[in-house]
């Protein structure tokens, strides 16, 4: 059966977090971004063993902080294996609120080992739109990792706070606030690629920003997922974000840097979206089929042609022919008026929804039908997808 569907499926010095501004500025003054960033090492997988983890935290020279600098303050959540508060570290510089991880003292040794293998992968880090590892407290049989304190919610949390309401358009700086979401997650994945780590899960949720709601930074390099998100799918290899993961990883296993770079189109996707998960009408299973026979998100309602055409270059289905995380950075640090410029032949005639940031999703199935179009066969249009059996 064929049914028309309007559907969303279609090591370095730490630098200021205040100085990143600067790419949006100089970008729009005509320059070149002046800030670069270079890894000082490739990235190291962490060790399988707790003494193998204490060595390699003392070989990639994570900081130990004494237990008697740190005061915790407030509780932030729980999870399965660990909780993490709110608190005071008093650094050799000045009194620095962190957050603090802390282990169940219930938990499994396999628990334990999992919980050092994420301080190990942080602590390799320092970008500023990389979540930071201050360091670990080790004394008897206390194990703490220290971390950099953001707001409490997470991007996407936010994002759903800047939906207008209905008769409401939005504030005329949102889209320069979203591209500088995206060229920060963008800088962050790109030094994670040069470092040679692979993320498997970057996604709205993932992104955390600070207090002022102005920098955003990668996390979660973490050992757990909550089982009860329908967000992922259990399988043998793991809990596996479906709906924004590369075809060649949930078919073959086979993630690297070019999965990464799926996962960030997803990512574009969230932020242009306002919230919006990929292919949020259609299960797991539907979504797989889709993607499989060559549909890919349609564009969100408001999102640039230059944006979208960048979503649209990162689900190629052929991973050697996604551009790098270092090409889409080079490519989103041009000026904002490049990039958020709209033409008269874009725009299509009587859906005025299809243009405002926040508006209904089934609004956009004609708008950029050219880059809808890029991957699927000549026999399908964007607009018919078969029911899957």
């Amino acid at each position: 059966m064929t049914r028309n569907v309007v559907s969303p499926f279609c090591l370095l010095s730490q630098v200021p977090d205040s100085s990143y501004a600067a790419i949006g500025a100089e970008a729009n003054a005509g320059k070149r971004p002046s800030l670069h960033y270079e890894v000082d090492s490739i990235y190291e997988a962490p060790a399988s063993s707790e003494n193998g983890l204490y060595a390699q935290y003392e070989k990639i020279k994570i900081s130990t902080i004494p237990r008697s600098t740190i005061e915790a303050t407030e509780c932030l959540g729980s999870g399965q294996f660990g909780t993490v508060n709110k608190g005071v570290w008093q650094s050799p510089s000045s009194p620095l609120e962190v957050a603090i991880k802390t282990l169940k003292s219930s938990a499994k040794e396999e628990d334990k080992v999992k919980f050092l293998q994420e301080g190990a992968i942080m602590g390799q880090f320092r970008h500023p739109n990389v979540v930071k590892l201050h360091g670990i407290v080790r004394e008897q049989q206390t194990v703490l990792l220290v971390i950099e304190l953001l707001a409490k919610e997470d991007l996407r949390e936010h994002l759903l706070t800047l939906r207008p309401e209905e008769g409401e358009s939005v504030n005329s700086g949102l889209p320069h606030t979203l591209l500088s979401y995206c060229r920060q997650s963008i800088s962050g994945l790109s030094y994670l690629a040069k470092k040679g780590f692979v993320h498997r899960d970057i996604a709205a949720r993932n992104i955390l920003l600070s207090e002022d709601h102005e920098t955003c930074k990668i996390a979660d390099f973490g050992m757990s997922r909550d089982l009860a998100d329908e967000t992922y799918y259990i399988s043998r290899g793991g809990k596996i974000p479906v709906k924004w993961t590369a075809p060649e990883a949930l078919h073959y296993k086979k993630y690297s840097t070019a999965s990464d770079v799926w996962s960030f189109g997803c990512l574009m996707y969230e932020i242009w979206s306002l919230g919006h998960k990929p292919f949020e009408t259609h299960t797991n299973p539907e979504a797989i089929k889709m993607v499989d026979k060559g549909y890919r998100l349609a564009p969100p309602p408001g999102c640039p042609r230059a944006i979208y055409q960048l979503m649209i270059k990162t689900w190629n289905p052929t991973p050697s022919e996604r551009p790098m995380a270092e090409t889409l950075s080079q490519n989103l640090s041009r000026p904002d008026p490049t990039l958020l410029s709209w033409n008269v032949s874009d725009k299509p005639a009587g859906v005025p929804q299809a243009l405002q940031l926040g508006g209904p999703l089934d609004s956009t199935p004609l708008l950029y039908p050219d880059l809808q179009r890029t991957y699927l066969p000549p026999d399908l249009t964007n607009n018919d997808y078969d029911e899957p059996s």
